[in-house]
């Protein structure tokens, strides 16, 4: 009998923690300050500003997700939204339950919903993300006090 190929999921998504409980987390400032991004890796087309802040290279090898296509005027959107994900603490947390965060103080996942689909975004330098969909239930982060349903939404 033949076997079922195996499903894996995508080499750089490996699934973070759910901070459990959000009064651990004071995240205004830190929000104020985060900005969205982008990053090449994820994309198919160029900064909608115009600026060379990043150079599409993704390629359908399995590699990474790719990410939709949001024209220059909705980009406030997905500000909007990365802003709600750190201040509301839908951020990573370690094993221990604690907010898992770069040096900086800045937490190094958030987690917010564009229509349906679950997005991450993930800390690159300088108070700046770069996020991308989860399109598969097992890259999804844990969910340990239940709250990913409450994530910030958008819906384009």
């Amino acid at each position: 009998m033949a076997t079922r190929p195996r499903q894996f999921r995508r080499k750089d998504i490996k699934p973070g923690r759910l901070l459990a409980n959000p009064s651990l987390w004071d995240g205004e400032q830190m929000a104020a300050d985060a900005r969205y991004a982008g990053h090449g890796k994820h994309k198919t087309y160029p900064p909608p500003d115009g600026s060379d802040q990043w150079r599409p290279i993704w390629t359908d090898d399995g590699s990474t997700e790719r990410c939709e296509i949001y024209e220059a005027d909705t980009w406030s959107n997905l500000q909007r939204l990365l802003k709600e994900a750190i201040t509301g603490g839908f951020i990573g947390a370690k094993r221990d339950g604690t907010p898992y965060v770069a040096a900086d103080g800045f937490p190094k996942r958030a987690w917010a919903r564009i229509g349906d689909t679950l997005h991450e975004a993930r800390y690159s330098q300088n108070r700046e993300y770069h996020a991308f969909p989860l399109t598969r239930r097992d890259c999804w982060p844990q969910d340990p006090g239940g709250r990913l349903s409450e994530a910030p939404r958008w819906d384009p």
